[in-house]
């Protein structure tokens, strides 16, 4: 879990309790598809770009203004 980036403002789903085996896994299979559709619809934050864009962004800026 380490470099797992988690998903801002979005309630994790709760596993039942009582719930073991198949059932469990349906809520992990549903949080990854409730992660994914927050991902694509939800605008993008300057914290969604990887530090190796940023500064490749910053680089090319860079170069522009040293036009």
């Amino acid at each position: 879990m380490g470099n797992k980036r988690m998903i801002p403002q979005h309630e994790v789903l709760r596993t039942p309790e009582g719930w073991s085996g198949q059932e469990r896994a349906l809520v992990v299979q549903l949080e990854r598809v409730h992660d994914d559709i927050y991902k694509h619809f939800r605008p993008l934050t300057i914290a969604d770009f990887s530090p190796e864009l940023l500064a490749q962004l910053k680089e090319k800026l860079d170069e522009l203004d040293e036009e």
